[in-house]
């Protein structure tokens, strides 16, 4: 049977038969294990997008479609107001990773949801290596000692090396439980409630101001326009901050850096499952509940006081660091963020978060951790046993118009 590496998941063509059957057979294994048997609406999502792409009928996992055809929703089903769609997809997503890092190894193919697709993919498991038979015992004696001979020289030389190789520099152990984990790193994203205005009020604005079609993104002129309570739309699972953005492209280049695996969990996609076991990498401070949730055991922590936003210390000289210029539309001169590496109590795994007040100050905060030279200068103010504790440095960080500067190092704890 020619089995390619990965299914074309979207073709419109169904899947040939002994293809389909084993596929069909890992689905039903997923499906009976732990992660999935407590969900039975998790087992029908699941079963429906593999049954539907199996037969070819991958071009019609559309958001709005699935919505009709598994939700039940009617003709005029709109996704952007109702998430159930997406929400079962997350979880869907999941489970199926952790069905497989809980080391449910897949017998021939094993089941993946991509971000941002309802289609699923099939990637095929390798053959198991057949190992070379054993040389016969005479002949393998003589042949361990002209092994040995050979690589006494060079062993020895490379023992020398290594005992010449560099201490690691404070970046590097820094970074280093995080590295060190046998598990990938999860980046967890939060997400910002958006608020948006409904159809009536956007055809108000555009009869008024024709465009071409491909009309752009646009400010409506709210004092111009008629609406009520009903036309404001809460959005909480489609955005991304900007400085949560930044932040996780440049944790993803220092990951890289050191040839570390990692994955991206957005929004409600995150559990307590990964953060008990897996390293993890919290970003953005009050768009992500997860950060404020661990911080209650930080030396600096987050808060907010009616519209006041800032930083305060709970041991010590119990300072605050408040942005006594923030504005409603965000907008601050300046800001301040922190760089956190804890360990949890109870597996060990680390735990990382890198968050500004605003996005400001994670998008300048993810800058300052990825730079050796900021890290570096910022660490050499801990005590020598930095290494084996949790450590959080706080940072200040001036905004010039829409754009952070370059984070100063203010403060830090150790415990």
């Amino acid at each position: 049977m020619n089995i390619p590496d990965r299914s074309t998941a979207t073709a419109a063509q169904p899947i040939e038969d002994s293809a389909s059957q084993q596929i069909l057979a890992e689905l039903e294994t997923v499906l009976a294990g732990a992660t999935f048997r407590s969900s039975k609406r998790c087992q029908e999502f699941l079963r429906h997008v593999v049954a539907e792409t199996v037969a070819g009928r991958g071009d019609r996992l559309k958001e709005r479609i699935v919505g009709m055809e598994l939700f039940g929703r009617g003709a005029d089903y709109d996704p952007s107001s109702d998430a159930i769609v997406r929400v079962r997809a997350s979880e869907v997503r999941r489970r199926l990773s952790q069905h497989y890092e809980q080391g449910e190894r897949p017998r021939v193919v094993r089941i993946e949801l991509p971000l941002g697709s309802y289609v699923p993919e099939f990637r095929w498991m390798a053959s198991e290596p057949v190992a070379p038979p054993a040389p016969p015992v005479a002949e393998r004696s003589w042949r361990w000692w002209w092994l040995g001979a050979a690589l006494s020289v060079p062993l020895a030389a490379l023992l020398a090396g290594w005992a010449m190789r560099p201490a690691p520099s404070r970046f590097e152990q820094f970074w280093q439980p995080m590295v060190a984990s046998s598990h990938p790193v999860v980046v967890c994203l939060g997400q910002p409630v958006v608020y948006t205005f409904s159809k009536r009020v956007h055809e108000q604005y555009t009869a008024r101001s024709p465009q071409p079609k491909a009309r752009g993104p646009y400010v409506l002129p709210l004092a111009e326009l008629e609406f009520t309570a009903q036309d404001v739309l809460p959005v909480p699972d489609q955005y991304v901050g900007a400085g949560s953005a930044a932040a996780a492209m440049a944790a993803g280049n220092v990951l890289a850096r050191f040839a570390k695996r990692s994955q991206l969990r957005i929004g409600n996609e995150f559990s307590a499952f990964d953060l008990k076991n897996y390293p993890v990498l919290l970003v953005g401070a009050f768009s992500n509940a997860w950060s404020l949730h661990v911080q209650e055991r930080f030396p600096f922590r987050f808060v907010q006081e009616n519209s006041r936003r800032g930083i305060r210390e709970t041991v010590g000289e119990r300072r605050e660091w408040f942005l006594h210029e923030l504005q409603p539309n965000g907008r601050t001169p300046e800001d301040y963020a922190m760089v956190v590496r804890t360990f949890d109590g109870s597996t060990g795994e680390p735990l990382m978060m890198v968050a500004g007040v605003t996005q400001y100050g994670t998008q300048a905060a993810a800058e300052f951790f990825s730079s050796e030279p900021d890290m570096e200068k910022a660490l050499a103010q801990a005590p020598s046993d930095w290494p084996g504790k949790s450590i959080q440095i706080l940072l200040r960080v001036a905004v010039m118009g829409n754009t952070p500067g370059r984070a100063q190092f203010v403060a830090l704890h150790t415990w």
